[in-house]
């Protein structure tokens, strides 16, 4: 696959991503608790075993979100994963990416809350050398903008 390529995503538009992340922390306390059985229910470990959890199951990435004029920008790394296997889904306030789980059990689960509030009619994603390019409008921003410069 070329990685110079600019693949576009389709994003899921919802009001809220609470049960999905719901879904996920579920999926990761089950696997803590059989870890705390596979020790032999001793307590005292149960962070470590919910670390070890996650690990297993969730994809490392990394997300970076902030404001360029009247947008909400996010770049969210997603390092060896196939973008067709990506299902984004935003709200006004956040951006939740999740992928299929690939043959170990792991799947990408990055959420992202934006500084602003956006326009959900207003919004693009893209995928390129490992990264998943969102932008959206900010909500009411040409009325703020309009305010910003009457104030002044």
């Amino acid at each position: 696959m070329n990685h110079d390529l600019r693949i576009p995503i389709t994003l899921q538009r919802v009001p809220s991503v609470e049960d999905t992340i719901a879904d996920i922390h579920d999926r990761i306390a089950k696997r803590a608790y059989e870890k705390f059985l596979e020790r032999g229910s001793m307590p005292g470990s149960e962070l470590q075993d919910w670390l070890s959890a996650e690990a297993e199951l969730i994809v490392n990435s990394r997300a970076d979100v902030w404001i360029d004029n009247d947008r909400v920008v996010a770049e969210i790394f997603l390092p060896d994963v196939d973008p067709s296997r990506l299902f984004p889904s935003v709200t006004r306030h956040e951006i939740l990416v999740l992928s299929a789980p690939d043959e170990a059990g792991r799947q990408v689960f990055q959420a992202a809350h934006f500084p602003e509030e956006i326009e959900l009619s207003d919004v693009t994603a893209e995928h390129s050398l490992d990264t998943l390019f969102f932008s959206a409008a900010i909500s009411n921003s040409v009325g703020r903008t309009l305010k910003s410069m009457q104030v002044a």
